[in-house]
């Protein structure tokens, strides 16, 4: 069922049993459409420290730099398999 869109059109949610799914057009730091990697997977987490100190105790990589993107912040790494992967935290 669609939560939100957003009024520019760029993002939109849509929600299931437990699980929100965020939406959006690519931008100029994203993969490239039409590409393997044309799709990225984001997990909203409260911590953005917490999660990655726990995903790198189990072997995850991130990526060296840490975007802050207005109202978030994102961390990029990959699954075993090459998946495009980010945590993203709201700020408050």
């Amino acid at each position: 069922k669609l939560q939100f869109k957003a009024p520019h059109g760029d993002w939109a949610e849509v929600k299931g049993p437990g699980l929100v799914v965020g939406l959006h057009r690519t931008h100029g730091h994203g993969p490239r459409p039409g590409k393997s990697e044309s799709l990225s997977i984001g997990f909203t987490v409260k911590s953005l420290g917490k999660a990655m100190g726990s995903l790198k105790k189990k072997g995850v990589r991130f990526s060296p730099q840490i975007m802050d993107e207005g109202p978030v912040r994102l961390a990029f790494f990959t699954d075993p398999d090459g998946t495009p992967l980010y945590l993203c935290e709201v700020k408050p």
